[in-house]
């Protein structure tokens, strides 16, 4: 999904919005109202374009420098990554929406009283079919609590990279870091060629202190401010039941 967002970025590949775009019958397949056909002549148009692009353009070194440098510097915390749209969606827009339905599916309290998100926010992020099928509160909304969220390009409701910590984006982060010094380097001319990235063992941050290593080292490249996880410690058991200072529970104890 990463590469081919990437890729969408550098306008090599179309976002999936243009291949359903002027969709044959016989091409679509619909499941649960959401669209998985695609249209053939769109895709033989896009093989086309592709093939011309890296044609005239491959150069492995260059391109994944750029691929990394890319995802270095990607804004997790603001964006969601959108192959269908083949941009970055600002979170707050599928907040917007969420805001706006007034039954969700698993809740039982009402968000809103039904309130219609900006209309721009439908039609200049083609959230449209998204809206649709989450309006009435039978299909569940987008999960936006993953520090790294890349939405299905078809099942738009769905978060393909939930339960990605902010740990984990650091980690993925220092990687692409790690990985565009090798090859921007005299390392990548040696025998080892491409094969080097895959050598290179990058450990992730096991402190506190390691992870606001990673992130001064990131931050001088790119001038980015990242927060450091600061989560808390929880004295508790496995049960949940919080710990006495003699690390007894309070029903161990009594």
């Amino acid at each position: 999904m990463l590469v081919i967002f990437f890729l969408q970025s550098e306008n090599v590949l179309p976002p999936i919005k243009n291949l359903q775009k002027d969709i044959l019958e016989g091409d679509q397949i619909e499941i649960n109202g959401w669209q998985f056909g695609y249209s053939l002549n769109a895709i033989k148009k896009s093989k086309e374009h592709t093939e011309t692009i890296f044609g005239k353009f491959w150069k492995w070194r260059e391109w994944l420098c750029r691929f990394y440098s890319f995802y270095l510097n990607f804004d997790y915390e603001t964006f969601v990554i959108s192959p269908y749209a083949g941009i970055g969606i600002p979170r707050k827009h599928f907040e917007a929406i969420a805001l706006s339905i007034k039954d969700v599916k698993g809740q039982t309290e009402e968000i809103a009283d039904g309130v219609n998100p900006p209309e721009n926010i439908i039609t200049d992020f083609n959230l449209s079919k998204y809206y649709e099928n989450v309006k009435d509160g039978n299909n569940s909304l987008l999960c936006l609590s993953s520090s790294l969220c890349v939405q299905d390009p078809f099942e738009q409701n769905f978060c393909v990279s939930r339960g990605f910590s902010k740990v984990g984006i650091m980690h993925w982060r220092n990687n692409c870091l790690v990985a565009m010094e090798y090859l921007q380097g005299c390392d990548s001319d040696t025998r080892n060629g491409i094969v080097g990235i895959i050598e290179k063992v990058v450990p992730a941050p096991k402190s506190r202190h390691e992870q606001r290593e990673i992130v001064n080292k990131i931050g001088k490249v790119t001038g980015l401010e990242i927060p450091v996880n600061a989560g808390k410690r929880r004295n508790k058991t496995r049960t949940g039941k919080a710990k006495n200072k003699d690390n007894s529970t309070a029903v161990e104890k009594k």
